[in-house]
Order: C-alpha cells, then structure tokens, then sequence
C-alpha cells in the first residue's frame, strides 16, 4: 500500500521533491496541500510552510482543515494530531481516502488538464521555432548572437545604436563572465558541501522538533495528570475534613462523659462524707464511732449485725459508692486489726521492760527461787512458749492481710497520680497551642502594621532623594578638597583598565573560565586550593588557648571509676572527665549534704513514703543519723559513709539500665566515678563487698534494698582478680598549684572524706624551736609517717585487685592529659584487661603501647586542623607562632611572582588579538581606498559631456557624446574593478597570510607559559616539603618515595601528550607550532625525571586533602591540565583566525561585486540624469572623515555614511532639551535621565526630517532598532547617553580612565580655589560656563586644527549636554557619564572577543570615580542622587569596598547603561 502511495506522489503527481518516508514527509502536511494545489483545489498555496516546526504543523494542519471541510473530506482532530504524531497508519488511510476522492473527482471533469496544455505547449515550440532563425543583418546577428551568450534573455535590435560601443565592451564582458564562471563554480562546490550539512541538519532537526513535540504531548498530558491529581486531593481533603469532624464530636462527646464522671465523682464524695459520717468514721460527727473489737469479745457477731443495720439505712450511689464502701469496709477491718496489734505489742514490751528490771533488782538466786516456786514439780515451761507462739500466729493473718491491701492501695493511690499528671500534661498542651495561636495573629498583625509604615518610609524617601540631595548633604568643600588622593600611576602595560584587563585574563586561565572553561577537556579541572587548609591552620594556630575537643563516647557497659587527685585543678578535671565520658561524679562531701536535705523517717511518713524517688527514699533514710552525728560533732563512720556510697551507685545502675532498656542511644550516664573515695583499705573492702552482693539482687524492691543494705554479707573467699572497680587511677598534682600545708592536728579519720590516696606532707624546722613546736612537729611527723604507711597499703591492694593508673601531670596539656585519662578508661576498662591487675604508670615521657595505638588510631580519624593542634598540646612538633602566616606569604608571593611571569607572554598573546583585528580591518580600509579612490574623474567627466552637449549641433552628436562618456564612466569603473580583484586575489592567494603568521607568535609564547607554570608547581611542592611536610610527619605519607611518586589518572597525562603532539592542527601548522611541540614534551620529559607518573583507572582516595600525596597529584594534574588549555587556546585561536580569513575574503569579493553595482547603477542615473538636464552629478561622494577618534576609522563604509555632523547633534540635543521642559512630568518618570522608547523614535524622526539626516535615519524601522539596543529594562533611553555615545565614536573617542580622572582633579581644584576666593561654603560640585571652558578636555590635545571639525564647537556641544538650568555643568554626573564603555574595546572583532576576557569596563570606571569621589566627600547619599540622575536607578547604590561586590550589587539598569553600544551598528543592519 505504502509503494502505490509513493509511486502515486512521486511518478503520477510529480511532487517538488521525492517522498521518500511517507509518515515523516507528510506530517507537516504540506504535501497534502502540494497535492491538492496541483489539482487546482488550494489556490492560497503559498500560505503554507515547508518546515517541520510545531507551529507550523498546527499551522498547516489549520488550513487543511478548513479546505477539506469545504471539499466534503472529513479531517477530524484526531486524525490530525495522529499525521503531526507521524502515525504511519493513519497517514497511509488519510492518503488513500484523498486518493480515491481526487479520483473520482477528475472524472466527472468535462476535459483534461492535460488536453489544456497541448495547444499552449505546442504555440509555445512554434514562437520559439521562429524566434530560433538567425537575421540576415550581421549587426543585428552579431548583437543577438553576443547578447545571448553573455546575457540570456530576450532582446531587441536597435538600429541606432553603435556597434562599437559593445565592441568595446565585449571584453569587459567576457571578463566579467570569467569572473562569474569562477563564482559560479566556487559556489557551486560550497554548495555542495552545505547540501550534505543541511541535510543532516535537518534530519537533526527533525528529531528535534519531534522530540520537542512528544515533550509538548507529555507535558500536556502531565498538566491534565496534575488536575486530575488536584482534584483527587482536594476530596481526600473533604474526606480528611469530615473525619476530622467527626472525631472532633466524638472528643466532645467524650469530654462530655468524662465530665459526668467527674461530676459524679464529686457528688460520691460528697455523699461518701455523708456516710462516713453516719458510720461514725469521721471525728466530731454525730454518729458514735466504732470501737476496736477485741479478740476475745463474745458480742462481736451481734455488733456486726448492728453495723449491717445501720448501714442498710444510708443513701449509696449505684455505681461507685458500693465497691467504694466494701473497699472501706476491709481497709476498716485492717486497721483495727492493726491497732489492735500494735497494742498487744506495746503491752507485751512493758511487760518485758518490767520483768527485766525485776530481774536485775532480785539477782540470779532470786530468780532460781522464783523459777522453782513457780515450778515446783520441775517441768518444762513448756506451755508457755506455746501460749506465745499461739498469740503470734493469731497477729500473723493480720499483718499478712494488712500489706496486701496496703500494696493495692498504693497501686491505687499511683494510678491515681499518673491520671492526674496525664490530665494535667494535655491540659498544658492545649494552652501552649492556644497561646502560640494567639502569639501568632498578634505577630502577623504587627507585620501588617509594620509593612504599611515601611512602605510609607520607602516613599518618604524617594520623594525626599529625587527632590534634593542639598537637603541632607552638608560637606564642607575644604575637606573635600584636601581629602583628594593622589592619581594612580600607571605601570608600562598601560592604563588601570588595561592591568585590570590583563590580570582579568590570568585569573580566567588559572581558574579556567570564560574561554578556557569551554576548550575541550576530557577531565574534570582540579580546583583544590592548598591556600585554604593552610589559612584554616593558620586561623586555628594564631590563638594558642582555644580548648581541644575531648568529648567522648558512652561507655558500653556500666563502669565503676575510683579517681584520687591532690588539689583543685585535679579535682576540676576529674569532674570535666566524668562529665565527657558520660559518667556520674560522686564526692563524699556533697553525698552528705544530699542525704541531710532529703531527710526522713520512714516511721513519721507512713504511707507517703510510697511517693517519694528511689533517690529521696534511699538516700533520705541516712539523713536522721548524720544530723544526729553532726549535732555531736562526732565523724562519719566508715561503715556508714560506705553505705551511702554503695546505695549511691546501686541508684546510678540501676537507672542506667533502665534507660537503657528503653533507649539504645541514651545519653544518661553509665558509670560512675568516686572521686577520692575509699581512703583506706578497711574502706575499699567494705565498699568492694556491698557493690558486689548489690550485682545480684539490683532489679529487687527498692524497700528491700534499702531495709537490706546494712547487713552487709559475712567474710568469704572471693578472688583477688574480681574487683568491684574497673580501674583506679590517681593524677599528681600540678607543679603550678600551691600546696598547703597540713594541720598538725588533723589526722586520717575515716571520716576525713577530704584526705586522698597520697599526701605529702610538708615541715617547717627553725633552729630556735619550742616546747609546743617541737610537740606539734612529732605529730606532723607521726601524721605523715601514718598516712605514708595507709598510702603504701592502698595502693598495694589496689595493685593486687584491679588496674591501678599512676598520672603524672607535669608536663602535659590539659586537653591531652584529659586524653590521656579517657584513652587509659578506654584501654584498661576492656575485657582483657579485668583479669590482669597491677600498676600502670603514664606521663610525658612514659606512655604505654596500648594508649599509643589508640591515641594514633583516635587522631587519625580528625581533620587537619584539630590534628595538627593536638599534636602542638601534645608536643610532638615544634613550630613557631608565626609558622603558617610565613608560609601563607610565601606561597602568595610565589604566586604572584608565577603571575608577573606570564604577565608578558599574556599580553603579548592579548596584543596578538588586537593585531589580528586590526589587520582585518586595515585590508578592509585598503579596499574601500581602492574602490573609492575618488570621485573627481567622475564629476569631470559628467563636467566636460555637458558642456560638449551644450555646444553640440544636432541629434546624432550629442547621442554620440552621451555615447562617449557612457563609455568613458564604463572604463573608470572597470579599472575600479580590475584594482578591487587585484587586491582581492592578492590578499586570498597570500600563502602566509598576515593574520596566520600572527598566530605564530602565541606559538612563540605558549613554551614560556608553560615553563613558568612547570616551575611554579616544582617551587610550590619544594617549598611544601621543607616548610610544612618535613616538620608535620604525618602529613608526609609516602616517606620512602619523598613525595617523587604520583599516581594520575590515565585521561590527564594521555590527554596533555595529545594536545602536545598535535599542536598545530593536524594540517602542517607551520615550523612555530612544531617547535612549541617538541618544547612542551621536553617540559613534559623533564616532569617525568622528576616525578615517578603512574597511571590509574581510579584515583586511591586520601584521608587529608592537605597531605603531600594529594597535594603533589593536585599540582602536576593542574599543571598538565592547564598545558592542555593552552595547546588548545592556541590551536583554537588559529583554527578561528583562518574561519575569520575566509570570511574576510568573502567580505571583500562581496564589497566588490558590491561596488560594480552600485556603479553601473549610478552610471545609469546619471545618464538619464544628463539626457534629460543636460547636466549631472556623480551620486557616489567621497566619505570625508575629519575625526579625532580611532573607532571611527574602523567602522564600515555603512556606519560612516550615517555619520551627523556637529550641527545636526546640537539640534537633536536642543529637542531632548525642549522636551524635557515642555512635558516635566514624564521626564520625571525615568529620574530625569531617559525618555520612553515610543517618545524617542517620533522625537529623532522629526528631527532628522527637520535637519536632513541621513536617510537611515529617517526611517522609522531603523530608528527603532536603535532605540531596542539603546532602551533599559524600563522601556526607557538615556538620550544623554545616546549622544555621548554617537560624539565619542564620530568625533572625539572614549576618554580613558586617566582622563576622567584628570579633569576631576583639575575640576575640584579649580573649584576649591574659587571658593576660597569668594569665601563660600558648599557642598554642589558644579562648572560654570567659563570654568568648564577653563579646563581642557581630552581630545583638545591630541586635536587636528586642520580637520573638518573644530574642538570648539565639540566642547561648546559637550557643554550643551550636560549643561543644567543654571547654566551650570553638575561635575560628578557628568563624570559619570563619561564613563560609558562596552564590554570588549572597539579594537577587538566581534568574531574575537571571546579569546578576551568580558567584563563591564564601565562599571570598573564607575567604581573607581564613585571610590575616588567618597574618599575625599564621604558622601553616599550624593553619589546616589548622582547616579539617580545619570541612569535612573531607584535601588541603593551598591558597596564600594571591592569592585566584586560593587559588580554583583549593581542593577540591571546600571550594567546595560554604562555598556557602550555602538547605534550606527543597529542603524545600518536593516
């Protein structure tokens, strides 16, 4: 089917071009109208497009259908949309149906086509037949057959005309022929490469748009998704809505019901009173009240029924009051039972009191008498015993019983508790939502209130800044003045513009931008800059006292800690470890105070111990007896000290545990640390056995633990190696801390708890001793020689049972020694080492293996920085306090050294740039000399025709003087010609063109660079190893290869030899590009002998950026990589500068061919001209271009015939002028700077009709291209600027930077003198008329009095310019206009300008007159008023700190107004 259909299009229909695919050629559907046009049913044929755009498929589609529709062929949407989808079988259907309807349509036709043809057809043979024969005139033959093979076309002979004219101009004519045979040929090869690229081209772009059109699909297919997903969500938010209600109404149901309950409860209390009190369980109510029943009372059955009696009579609830009152009942009957209980006990006590005190009156015969009188038989008193045992087991049920309902209770009375806190916690919840709702409305009120005072703020403001700035500036111009600074100077490579140019070129190659950023290169650009980790550690080195960080991890498993030290700084340390470790630090001392403060007696309290913290309940029961030891001023015994301590840590245990049962991640402390604490043996063995029988039963009751902890378990055999304490360690004393001395009276108590594992004690002798000193230095001596004995057997025990850690402290830092103290915890805490015990020293110049594994093992997981700090604590490297910033300043000053360097070859690479363009535009100059040499023959051949014409006598002489000069003005233009191609094929068969040779030159340059650079990165890693890798040892990690081996990735080192090798391109690029060649691999071979290069897939990752293994691979990988970028920049800048070359040539053929055109057509005028008037004037004049400005000697022939004179810029001025003052308000719109766009068209339109413009611009299209370039963000031109812009590029040229500056000085100076004169003070720098013609401007100079133009009437239009009302120039708004600028120089082609670096030039010049202004004012607030006027910003004006920041605060409006655009460009293009 699809081959009936192409034979049926491409044989039958005989289409424009083959179809070859039918979806994809009739998916635009153009076709289709191509089809139905060559069957005469689409006579608007022409309105459709042959592309394969989306709009133009819809458009075509659009057309199709309304014909169609008319034709009675149904084209539905879906059939279109499936042929624009390239649908094959819809395309195949559609194709078939148009088919048979063509079909059946051509045959209810009366005739053929093709019948109509034939006559027309044969006619047509029959003309041409006759028209074939040759004349029998040989002229006339001649003429035809001469015209025909030169100029095809249809001719006619006319008798009058003289043969030898064309005789004449039959060889220009055959060279002109030749000149289009070579034309036609070189085209033709041009376009026979093109076609190959269109095609391509096309087919890219078809799948482009097709691409682009399924994207379109997609995305309208992903808008309907997202609707439909609104929609769904939005009713998931109903739904969500109306569960939220729901379960809003069932809250308030429930609280409703709670309520009832509440209120329920409320009035059950009530009534529960009530029944109380008619139980008579309540004092002073009316009923009697209970009595205690006796165990022994007969009535007790009948008090009973009485008790049910009354009872039956109250008023209960039905729903609370029953189980509440049978819950009284029992607790009733308890507590009788219990009273009655603690009766019979007391009575059984007297009574024992009683016997015992008898006994020891009457002694033991007494007692034997007794004992016999009362037994004479002798028999056991047995029954005795039982009579007891029976009362006792009568009182056992009831206690049982007692602490049954005692322990529900309790459970009741907690339950109770927590709802309450519950309740209270929601309640708290809910009024915090409350209260930060209402927080929130009043703080978006405020913001209301608040952005309507602002924007009456902003307001007043601008209202104040564009009326004034002399209402808020108040600078005295003396200062103003002597504030001045000096001028920069300029070092040889020019201006400040041209450095900054210069440095902005450098900077762009070291950080690869701009033009280096888009040079291919396979691998990513290292950016690693050594300068930041050294400014960092520099930074962290200057300030010696910043604290090291020390925290640490929590302890695995519980751990218990015994730390001894001797002063404050130990004791402060001790706390500052327990605390990172996440351990809990207990003292004795404040163990005590806690005790005392949460007293109790468990008897007084009762039931409401059971409300009370483990903490108050076991701590709070040693209370009554260290207040009963204090009021004695009696010590702590050790065995109660040991008891609180035991008691303290079983708490820390068991709430470790706990929390971590419920949070793995728990930050609650693990451990405990005893600080000085036990102090003697006797102490830690105690202590030792309470810890251990507290292991087992730590998850028992709290009551039990507590009522258990003083029946401390007897003496068994328990190994030394188990041991309470994981390690005990003890820290000396800081050299700098102040040792007392000790009292003579104060001995080791074991109650001290002040005293530590060791004590130095310390004597004062005298010669001259007494009574009372020599006995109180026996006591010191007794004192030290018994704690020295204590301090022996401690630590001798400490030695045989767990690990005992000896400190020294002098020395050490104290983070490190905090390290130290954390790693032994660490270390000697683990598993391994809890069977092992014995001592262990450490300090300074002692440290253990292990600590030193895990402290390596510790720093190596830090930064650099914190690193290289702890090794300074820690001593082990020396640096001076200065090291970093030293080696900072070196390393910027071997940067800036590297920078000076290349500074020359850039520049010259930069003036290589600017040669090329100027020797375009020179040949483009030269040519246009050649071509418009002069006009003068011209005229004096028109001059001498018409006087000949005048004098002439008769028809045929004056026909043969036209006839003459006709031929004359032919042979100038020829020689014109013949020069042009001369010149022409000079320049295009140069075999060593200009501008290709002055690419040889950056070949010449490239090997240098790249010296530098290599020299660079070897000073760089040289100065590395010595001042910071041989003094930092851990950064040096490679110390057997000294840093010599890098380890690349393969593309760095393959890529860099490539570019090398191939510099060049791969045609012959001439003997400099090979000679740079070999240089840059010799730069490469010795790269190699220096460095042992290996090559990998992946790079090995490293741990510090800073180490010399990555900083070496960071330096050669940059080194090569920018060597690669330079090969390429070269390569690039020639492969541009021969693209450029051609177009050149292309440019002048045109220009020629151009010239021969507009000669012919201006000999044509003139002879009509000349026919009719008997005189004429040659059209083509001579551009006379007088200008002291360089830009307008590089513009093109079209730009310079639109140049204005003097004149006709004064008048353009003088209507801006006018129309500012006719229409103020709308001149107020832009700040007084600009005028709108539609205004400015019409205002220089009639101006330029007024004035006799040139004819560009009196055209109003073009005009409106220029205004489009010239117009801001606004919709407004700064007509000020437009003219500046077209009087720099005509007349004077661009001031330089040095000249803005310049005149400022001059300016001011002239001003202060003049204010001093006159003894005035003002603060508005302005120029009267004489002071402006005073000062010289630039170009008066460097003017030529012989020119065209006087430098008085271009002053005279300055000062026309920038003149305000009063006659009077504002200096710094003027100033600033001048310092408009285009990104790139005018020296720089278009085709160029990306080989140099783009930045606003006009805003560096802005920045530095705004800089040089304040410094000198201080006055932002004119500056602003300044710029307001110039460019019509309303935004703050940006910092003038930096240029960077300047550049990024700046507006829109400011970086397009002070870039300089060129409007006779945009005046000339249409």
């Amino acid at each position: 089917m699809s081959a009936l259909l192409l034979r049926w299009l491409n044989d039958q229909l005989k289409l424009h071009r083959k179809v070859e695919v039918l979806e994809r050629d009739a998916s635009n559907g153009y076709i289709i109208a191509e089809v139905l046009h060559l069957q005469g049913l689409e006579p608007q044929f022409e309105s459709y497009e042959n592309t394969s755009t989306t709009a133009a498929k819809i458009h075509n589609m659009e057309l199709l259908g309304e014909k169609l529709e008319a034709l009675g062929i149904p084209f539905p949407v879906n059939t279109r949309r499936a042929i624009m989808m390239e649908n094959r079988a819809a395309v195949l259907q559609f194709l078939l149906q148009l088919k048979d309807f063509l079909g059946k349509l051509s045959k209810r036709r009366p005739e053929s086509a093709k019948a109509k043809v034939i006559p027309s057809e044969q006619s047509t043979k029959a003309a041409l037949a006759k028209s074939s024969r040759p004349s029998r005139d040989v002229e006339e033959r001649f003429l035809v057959e001469t015209t025909k093979k030169f100029h095809p076309k249809e001719t006619r002979f006319n008798k009058d005309i003289d043969m030898a004219v064309y005789l004449r101009k039959f060889q220009q004519t055959q060279w002109q022929a030749e000149n289009e045979r070579d034309n036609f040929n070189q085209q033709a090869t041009m376009g026979k490469n093109a076609n190959s690229a269109t095609g391509y081209a096309a087919a890219r772009a078809h799948l482009q748009e097709k691409a682009q059109f399924m994207r379109d699909w997609d995305h309208e297919h992903h808008e309907k998704w997202k609707h439909t997903q609104r929609l769904f969500l939005s009713t998931e938010r109903d739904d969500l809505r109306l569960e939220l209600t729901l379960e809003a109404r069932r809250q308030i149901y429930k609280e409703s019901k709670l309520a009832e309950s509440q209120q329920d409860g409320a009035v059950g209390v009530v009534e529960f009173e009530k029944n109380m009190n008619r139980l008579g369980l309540a004092s002073g109510g009316a009923e009697q009240p209970l009595r205690a029943i006796p165990a022994s009372d007969t009535g007790a059955l009948a008090h009973f029924h009485s008790l049910e009696k009354r009872v039956e009579g109250l008023d209960f609830r039905p729903s609370s009051n029953v189980k509440m009152m049978k819950e009284l009942r029992k607790r009733r009957k308890a507590q009788l039972a219990a009273e009655k209980d603690r009766r019979m006990r007391r009575q059984k006590a007297l009574a024992d009191q009683k016997k015992s005190i008898e006994t020891h009156e009457t002694g033991r015969v007494h007692d034997k008498d007794q004992d016999n009188s009362q037994n004479p038989d002798g028999t056991d008193p047995i029954p005795l015993s039982e009579d007891t045992n029976k009362a006792e087991t009568t009182v056992n049920p009831r206690e049982k019983y007692l602490e049954d309902k005692r322990a529900e209770l309790e459970e009741n009375y907690a339950r109770l508790r927590e709802c309450g806190s519950m309740r209270r916690e929601e309640d708290r919840i809910v009024l915090d939502e409350l209260r930060s709702t209402k927080r929130n409305k009043e703080r978006l009120r405020g913001w209301e209130v608040c952005s309507d005072a602002v924007d009456d703020l902003i307001s007043l403001a601008f209202e104040i800044v564009s009326s004034s700035d002399r209402d808020f500036l108040d600078i005295e111009p003396l200062t103003f003045l002597q504030a001045a600074p000096p001028l920069p100077t300029l070092s040889d490579q020019g201006g400040e513009e041209v450095r900054y140019e210069l440095d902005m070129s450098i900077q762009n190659f070291l950080s690869c931008s701009e033009i280096w950023a888009t040079l291919p290169l396979q691998s990513t650009f290292s950016t690693y800059d050594v300068r930041a980790d050294i400014q960092a550690l520099r930074d962290s080195w200057a300030d010696p006292t910043i604290a090291l960080d020390t925290s640490w991890n929590r302890p695995p498993s519980f751990m218990l800690l015994s730390v001894f030290t001797e002063d404050e700084s130990g004791t402060e340390l001790a706390q500052r470890i327990a605390t990172e470790h996440q351990l809990v630090f207990l003292q004795l001392d404040p163990l005590v105070d806690e005790c005392v403060k949460m007293s109790y007696e468990p008897q007084k309290l009762g039931d409401q111990a059971a409300s009370l913290s483990d903490r108050e309940r076991e701590l709070g029961v040693f209370g009554p007896k260290i207040t009963a030891l204090r009021q004695k001023n009696l010590p702590i015994p050790d065995t109660l000290a040991v008891e609180i301590i035991a008691n303290a840590v079983s708490l820390c245990r068991r709430e470790a545990v706990a929390y971590s049962l419920e949070d793995a991640a728990s930050t609650v402390p693990n451990g405990c640390m005893l600080h000085n604490f036990p102090r003697t043996v006797d102490e830690a063995k105690m202590l030792e056995k309470a810890i251990l029988a507290d292991l087992p039963t730590e998850e028992s009751d709290s009551n039990t633990a507590v009522n258990n902890s003083t029946a401390l378990p007897e003496e068994e055999s328990i190994p030394a190696i188990i041991s309470a304490w994981d390690c005990v360690m003890s820290i000396s004393p800081d050299n700098t801390a102040v040792v007392e001395q000790p009292d003579a009276n104060k001995t080791l108590q074991g109650s001290d708890s002040s005293s530590t594992l060791a004590t130095k004690p310390t004597s004062s002798t005298s010669k001259l001793i007494s009574a009372g000193s020599q006995r109180r230095l026996a006591l010191e001596e007794e004192q030290r020689v018994r704690n020295e004995e204590q301090r022996a057997n401690l630590q001798a025990y400490w030695s045989q049972t767990t690990r005992h850690i000896q400190i020294k402290r002098p020395g050490l830092h104290r983070d490190v020694l905090a390290e130290f103290v954390h790693l032994s915890i660490n270390v000697f805490t683990q598993p391994s080492y809890k069977m092992i015990p014995g001592l262990i020293e450490c300090g300074a110049n002692c440290i253990p293996e292990q600590l030193k594994e895990e402290r390596d093992k510790r720093r190596k997981s830090m930064n650099v920085v914190d690193r290289v700090m702890w090794l300074r604590a820690s001593k082990e490297i020396e640096l001076e306090d200065d090291f970093f910033q030293n080696l900072a300043e070196m390393l910027q000053k071997l940067e800036k050294n590297m920078q000076q360097k290349i500074c020359e070859p850039m520049a010259t690479i930069r003036s290589i740039i600017q040669a090329i363009s100027t020797l375009a535009v020179a040949a483009e100059l030269e040519l246009e000399n050649e071509l418009f040499g002069g006009t003068t023959p011209f005229q004096a051949l028109l001059d001498q025709a018409a006087t000949k014409v005048k004098t002439a006598t008769g028809p045929s002489k004056q026909e043969r003087i036209l006839t003459d000069l006709e031929v004359s003005l032919g042979d100038m233009t020829d020689s014109h010609r013949i020069a042009g191609n001369e010149f022409v094929d000079a320049f295009a068969q140069d075999p060593f063109p200009e501008v290709i040779r002055a690419v040889d030159i950056v070949y010449k340059c490239l090997p240098s660079i790249c010296f530098y650079l290599k020299d660079f990165a070897m000073q760089k890693l040289e100065l590395l190893r010595t001042q910071l890798y041989d003094r930092i040892p851990f950064l040096s990690e490679n110390l057997d290869d000294s840093g010599c081996k890098v380890v690349l990735s393969k593309i760095i080192p393959r890529e860099a030899m490539t570019a090398a090798s191939e510099l060049g391109g791969d045609k012959a690029g001439g003997e400099f590009a090979q000679v740079a060649s070999d240089e840059v691999l010799s730069i490469f071979s010795q790269l190699a002998s220096e460095y042992s290069i290996h090559s990998t897939d992946e790079l090995p990752a490293h741990q510090y950026a800073l180490s010399e293994t990555n900083v070496t691979t960071e330096e050669i990988t940059r080194l090569l990589q920018r060597v690669t970028l330079l090969c390429r920049f070269a390569d690039r800048l020639r492969q541009s500068t021969g693209q450029l070359y051609a177009s050149d040539v292309q440019n002048l053929q045109q220009t020629v061919r151009q010239d021969i055109h507009t000669k012919d057509k201006a000999i044509a005028e003139v002879m009509a001209e000349i026919r009719a008037h008997g005189c004429a004037t040659w059209p083509i004049r001579d551009l006379e271009i007088s200008s002291m400005s360089d830009i307008a000697t590089r513009l093109s022939r079209a730009q310079k015939e639109n140049f204005l004179t003097i004149t006709q810029l004064s008048a353009l001025v003088h209507a801006c002028e006018t129309w500012e003052l006719s229409d103020p308000i709308a001149a107020s719109a832009f700040g007084g700077a600009g005028i709108a766009s539609d205004m400015f068209v019409a205002l220089i339109l009639e101006v330029a009709a007024k004035e006799d413009f040139p004819v560009r611009w009196r055209d109003a299209s073009a005009v409106a291209a220029v205004t489009l370039q010239q117009c801001s963000t606004r919709g407004a031109v700064s007509w000020r600027k437009f003219v500046w812009s077209l009087l720099c590029i005509q007349l004077t040229g661009i001031p330089s930077l040095e000249d803005i500056l310049a005149y400022q000085q001059r300016a001011l100076t002239l001003i202060k003198r003049q204010r001093q004169e006159a003894k005035e003070e003002s603060s508005n720098a302005s120029l009267s008329r004489a002071d402006f013609w005073q000062l010289p401007l630039w170009f008066e100079e460097r003017s030529n009095t012989k020119g065209k133009h006087n430098p008085e009437k271009i002053k005279e239009l300055v000062f026309q310019l920038f003149a305000a009302a009063a006659d009077q120039v504002d200096l710094l708004p003027m100033l600033l206009c001048w310092c408009v600028h285009p990104s790139c120089s005018f020296n720089i082609r278009h085709d160029l300008e990306e080989f140099t670096p783009r930045y606003p030039r006009g805003l560096l010049r802005v920045f530095r007159l705004l800089r040089q202004y304040s410094a000198v004012h201080g006055a932002t607030p004119q500056c602003f008023s300044a710029l307001f006027a110039v460019a019509g910003a309303v935004e703050q004006p940006p910092s003038l700190e930096s240029f960077d920041s300047f550049y990024c605060n700046c507006p829109a409006d400011f970086h397009r107004f002070y870039a300089l655009q060129n409007p006779l460009e945009a005046l000339a293009q249409l």
